[in-house]
């Protein structure tokens, strides 16, 4: 099923970082979704095809053969592709179902608008979903109804973020912090983090961009603070942006990243972070400046996060 869509995703152009697999299924990690309504279609609808084949191939080898033990397996193995080839095919968010929607949407009525419509649907399949389950008493149907109600706003607030964000770039919304080196002890960065009044800092490391937070130096017992260095304990930063680079694209590896912020280089240097507080504040600024007939009033942000010093 999530090879089936690395490999179209892969014809389309697209690169895939890796493919994580839930209880509820499984996850393509694609650094850019695809935009086109025919490509997302093609990379969305390739999934629960592979499964309904696999499926049907499945329970014709088990119709067929006289072994117990493979017809056993054929049935169970292709019972599971079926179900989830099934249950991708319901139009809603996160499901390939709600991107498939979401495609033939986008290419009568926008983007955006079609986003818009997919979401809507996928809310009234996530009531749907919790009313039988709390009639039933089915945490199953409850668990699966909160996971499509949360995908669905997801999907939203990363559209609108894109487009709120369009034509930022990141020096704008960075913060300039001390540059930690990888050299130094551990009491000196806490020494720059106290300075600066920040917990988190960019290290300037010979293997590539990383990053050292007060809560990483708590790991490590206070009285050798003085004798490990940085570069023991630093978190390698998954992801960086260039000072110039538009924050368009890049913002949602700075709200995934477990730091919360995303090393800015320029020149092969770091010159700034930017935090997931920042780029909030961008967003909700973006939202007031931006005309009411505009689609930035279409989705509202709330903001409520703690200062990242």
């Amino acid at each position: 099923h999530e090879l089936g869509h690395v490999i179209v995703a892969q014809a389309q152009g697209l690169k895939v970082r890796a493919i994580t697999l839930m209880m509820l299924g499984g996850v393509s990690q694609m650094e850019k979704m695809p935009e086109k309504p025919k490509a997302e279609f093609q990379v969305a609808i390739i999934g629960p095809l592979v499964s309904l084949v696999l499926a049907g191939l499945l329970f014709l080898v088990r119709a067929e053969t006289s072994s117990a033990n493979l017809a056993f397996f054929c049935y169970w193995v292709g019972q599971t592709n079926l179900l989830l080839g099934i249950f991708n095919l319901i139009p809603a968010f996160p499901t390939d179902g709600g991107r498939v929607l979401r495609s033939i949407l986008s290419a009568r009525l926008g983007r955006l608008r079609g986003t818009q419509a997919a979401v809507k649907v996928s809310t009234v399949f996530a009531w749907i979903f919790g009313l039988i389950g709390l009639l039933q008493f089915n945490f199953l149907l409850i668990l699966i109804a909160v996971f499509l109600y949360a995908a669905a706003k997801s999907e939203l607030f990363v559209l609108v973020g894109q487009i709120l964000l369009r034509g930022v770039k990141a020096k704008e919304v960075m913060v300039a912090v001390p540059v930690v080196s990888e050299d130094c002890t551990l009491a000196e960065a806490v020494r720059q983090m106290t300075d600066s009044r920040n917990l988190l800092l960019p290290v300037q490391s010979s293997a590539g961009p990383a990053l050292i937070s007060a809560e990483l130096i708590e790991t490590i017992p206070r009285e050798i603070w003085g004798t490990t260095l940085v570069r023991n304990i630093q978190l390698f930063a998954a992801h960086q942006i260039g000072a110039n680079d538009s924050l368009q694209d890049a913002w949602m590896n700075a709200m995934r990243s477990t730091v919360s912020a995303l090393p800015v280089v320029e020149d092969q240097q770091i010159v700034g972070l930017i935090r997931r507080s920042d780029i909030m504040e961008m967003i909700q600024l973006k939202q007031l400046t931006t005309k009411p007939k505009t689609p930035a009033r279409m989705w509202s942000f709330r903001a409520h996060h703690a200062p990242s010093r």
